[in-house]
């Protein structure tokens, strides 16, 4: 075959080549178009959802408060009875039971009184959080802020048991360190004076240790009471020390005061008074 006849050939196969290739690029863009839109299109109905708020529900075992009668907020409550309501009525600080899984957290919510009660519970709580992304969601707190909350709100309930005194113990003597016979004094006649009463108790344990008169004994405690039990439990100490001395009233005043000035003085600060520079 001539070289004329060849290359008149490959100029027919390139005239019929050129138009399929154009056509198959223009589908190319077009199919890569199409892509683009259907990409962006995705991408802002994914945006569009978040943040949106995500409900789960969890079983735990937390403590709820009651009052002596073992009602909260008009609702009366049953020991080992099941407490339920709907889904849909559960709202955290609105409706629905509410406890803490922190025994701690209790007393943010009911005062720590000899005429509340406290116990063990058993929940399903409701637990909420905004998604932002595939991989980032924050749980949702009381009135919708962000934070570690200290309540949880559920839908189904059951008491387990009344805690003992001996589980609130340690919170009782934070909240009132001077007392030391919870047997006899965690009622709310010892309570409701509790600064008074514990003036007198100390005052009977200084009389105790020392041959002090009762109107002294009286007097210097009035003067430096603090609901620290450290601190007053030294200054009977000290007292005993002093009362060994055979020292007169008078005597043993000056050398509390000396000791015990700055207390003298805050505490009759309280009372809009000076005592010493």
């Amino acid at each position: 075959m001539s070289k004329n006849i060849i290359e008149n050939i490959m100029g027919n196969l390139k005239n019929v080549e050129m138009p399929m290739m154009k056509k198959n690029n223009d589908r190319k863009d077009k199919y890569a178009e199409l892509r683009e839109k259907i990409d962006k299109t995705m991408e802002k109905e994914e945006e569009d959802k978040y943040p949106y708020t995500l409900t789960e529900w969890e079983e735990v075992e937390g403590y709820k408060a009651t009052d002596e009668n073992m009602m909260c907020q008009d609702f009366q409550y049953e020991l080992g009875k099941i407490f339920s309501i709907p889904e849909e009525e559960v709202n955290l600080c609105s409706s629905g039971f509410h406890m803490c899984q922190e025994l701690k957290d209790i007393f943010n919510f009911y005062n720590l009184s000899p005429e509340n009660r406290f116990f063990k519970v058993r929940a399903t709580i409701k637990k909420e959080y905004t998604v932002y992304s595939e991989n980032r969601r924050e749980i949702r707190g009381s009135g919708g802020f962000f934070y570690v909350h200290d309540k949880d709100v559920a839908k189904e309930i059951t008491f387990l048991e009344e805690l003992p005194i001996e589980k609130i113990e340690p919170f009782i003597l934070m909240k009132y360190p001077l007392l030391t016979d919870l047997e006899k004094e965690w009622n709310l006649d010892f309570i409701n004076h509790y600064k008074e009463n514990t003036i007198k108790k100390y005052v009977s344990k200084i009389m105790e240790v020392s041959n002090f008169s009762e109107s002294l004994c009286s007097y210097i405690i009035r003067r430096l009471w603090q609901d620290d039990k450290e601190a007053m439990d030294e200054i009977v100490d000290y007292l005993s020390i002093l009362s060994e001395n055979n020292l007169s009233n008078d005597t043993i005043y000056t050398e509390m005061t000396k000791k015990y000035r700055a207390q003298f003085n805050e505490n009759y600060r309280k009372e809009g008074k000076r005592f010493y520079e």
